[in-house]
């Protein structure tokens, strides 16, 4: 569990982040921050650096990162035309999945924050040109089918459920036939992106409630 002291240290160690207040609340945190940092985005045409400047609210999970943070624009620059904002007013940073795949790549609040702070760039570069930077997710179970097709680089739905259900795999699964229908061993298809997939008990929960609500 994250304690106050703990969580006001690594969030004013974060560059480009200034905690202006913490609110401690049964289980959870609020923090109250100024976003200040230039971000370059790598586009077709060439890179391009964009200054964010916001006020956010993320509200952080005691037990983060089981459970995911939620993030709100205080300052009112994001808005509904940008088709990212939950109904709730928070950031539709990525799917569950996604995140919680990315948030396991490194320190995972220092994970988050870029996470959020791609969007913010994402933004600015929709709000200068009115297109996206990259194809964005689509929004509900639609985007989380999305997010396993692309991680497992198969299209067919009933395929992915076969996948994800092998999920955590065992070494026994090795010389058996993949379950995608490729005909080729599983160490030598789906294997590794399975054993990744599942390196996490936050993670395969995630699948587990995918699989009861989205990956129908």
């Amino acid at each position: 569990m994250i304690t106050e002291v703990d969580l006001t240290d690594r969030l004013k160690s974060i560059t480009g982040l200034f905690l202006n207040a913490l609110t401690e609340r049964d289980t959870d945190f609020v923090a109250d921050i100024s976003v200040k940092t230039s971000s370059k985005m790598e586009i077709n045409s060439g890179g391009r650096t964009f200054f964010l400047s916001y006020m956010l609210a993320i509200v952080i999970p005691k037990n983060f990162p089981v459970d995911l943070p939620k993030t709100y624009d205080c300052s009112k620059k994001v808005n509904k035309r940008f088709d990212h904002v939950n109904p709730g007013g928070s950031l539709c940073l990525a799917t569950d999945i996604d995140l919680r795949l990315r948030l396991q790549q490194g320190d995972p609040l220092r994970k988050y924050f870029e996470i959020v702070v791609q969007y913010l760039t994402e933004f600015e570069y929709w709000s200068e040109t009115g297109r996206y930077p990259v194809l964005p997710r689509s929004h509900g179970a639609s985007g989380v089918v999305e997010s396993y097709q692309e991680l497992l680089k198969v299209d067919n739905l009933s395929i992915i459920r076969k996948l994800v259900k092998c999920i955590p795999v065992k070494s026994s699964y090795r010389n058996l036939q993949c379950p995608c229908g490729s005909g080729v061993k599983f160490k030598y298809c789906h294997y590794e992106s399975l054993e990744a997939m599942g390196a996490t008990g936050s993670i395969r929960k995630q699948i587990r409630a995918d699989l009861e609500t989205s990956l129908l």
